[in-house]
């Protein structure tokens, strides 16, 4: 009996230990899950504060790269890695240029029958409206048409190209710039040349370093180097009309060019003959084709001059002055002189005439003698004065 209640005790015991160790266990569940809601709670925050972050360096960064990651970094800045491309290298991108030694025609349609519509000379550009295998569709100046895709030059090409083809100019850069007839400053001056004047250089000349050769007139002749600036002609595509027109003007400009040569030689002739040079001449022009004592006498009369109070007091003047001798108005007697036609016994009569001979007695004048006038007579000639 007594081992009975012994065992129903332990038995209660034991019921009441496993009530209270449930209700521990329970009690421990329900205080650990509120600080995991606690620590969830918090790890949730730290992920929102995260993103938080993460989205205002994102914005700093590629939304407003001058905030944030422009300061800091740079990184925002994608361009400076970027390459650059100049003005002029967008300002070549559709354009081409004429790869060809004189002149490429531009055509109505894309045949080599059709009809011509404008020319382009070698390094002459345009803009490419269609590029094609064989033809090219472009608009050149006024002209536009179609050109042989093989004879151009495009983009880049046609940029490093075009200053090797086109023609050079030196554009004058101060005012009255001396052109000379040598690449010297010993060489003689044939004109002077105003500011912005632009001349075509002779790149085929030999020159000496510092001076530049440039075409003048029918001649070559050379400018200082250091007052000019060499630069390519621009040029494009010209109608027929244009073309005839452009050709009429520099062929106007080229002749006015040429009589400013022609006019300059003759006054370097004139300045740099010596005085038994013009004598010679004179008595060439007046009496070439007379007997030496013709010709002796027209010496005599010009030194007579001289001598006269009436008259210049130099030989020079004397046979230039205006309306005295024909020869001199005519311009003879200058080519004479230019090209040095005088014969030995023209300038025999006038070593003999500067030297004092004189078989005139004075005479100072003279004309043919088939005009009736009175005086010495020497060939074909009368001698005489008028006082």
């Amino acid at each position: 009996m007594k081992n009975k209640m012994t065992k129903t005790i332990r038995v209660i015991c034991l019921c009441l230990a496993l009530c209270l160790t449930l209700s521990s266990c329970s009690s421990a569940n329900a205080g650990g899950n509120t600080e995991n809601l606690s620590g969830s709670e918090n790890n949730t925050s730290s992920e929102f504060e995260g993103e938080s972050m993460g989205t205002e360096i994102y914005d700093d960064t590629e939304v407003d790269p001058d905030e944030g990651g422009d300061t800091e970094g740079g990184n925002g800045d994608d361009t400076t890695d970027a390459p650059q491309v100049s003005d002029e290298e967008k300002l070549w991108a559709d354009r081409f240029i004429a790869n060809v030694s004189s002149v490429l025609q531009v055509r109505k349609s894309p045949s080599t029958d059709a009809t011509v519509v404008g020319k382009m000379e070698a390094g002459a550009y345009g803009v490419v409206v269609e590029k094609g295998e064989e033809w090219t569709k472009i608009v050149s100046g006024t002209v536009e048409g179609y050109v042989a895709t093989r004879y151009c030059l495009f983009g880049e090409d046609a940029r490093n190209k075009v200053s090797e083809l086109s023609e050079k100019v030196a554009v004058v850069n101060g005012n009255n710039l001396r052109l000379r007839d040598k690449a010297s400053t010993k060489g003689h001056v044939m004109t002077k040349l105003s500011k912005g004047v632009e001349l075509k250089v002779n790149t085929s000349a030999k020159v000496a370093e510092g001076w530049v050769a440039v075409y003048y007139g029918k001649g070559t002749y050379y400018l200082s180097a250091d007052y000019v600036i060499i630069k390519a002609k621009e040029k494009t595509a010209l109608t027929t009309a244009e073309k005839k027109a452009k050709d009429k003007a520099e062929a106007k400009e080229k002749d006015k060019q040429e009589d400013t040569m022609v006019a300059a030689k003759q006054q370097i002739a004139m300045d740099e003959a010596s005085d038994l040079e013009f004598l010679a001449t004179i008595i060439w022009c007046e009496a070439g084709a007379e007997p030496y004592e013709a010709q002796l006498a027209v010496g005599a009369c010009v030194v007579n001059r001289k001598e006269h109070k009436d008259y210049p007091n130099t030989i020079k003047k004397v046979i230039l002055q205006k309306s005295q001798f024909s020869p001199v108005g005519s311009g003879w007697f200058l080519k004479a002189l230019m090209r040095g036609d005088a014969s030995a016994s023209c300038y025999k009569a006038a070593k003999a005439a500067l030297a004092g001979e004189d078989n005139t007695n004075g005479c100072r004048s003279f004309r043919k003698a088939s005009t009736g006038r009175k005086g010495v007579i020497y060939g074909k000639i009368v001698f005489f004065s008028n006082n």
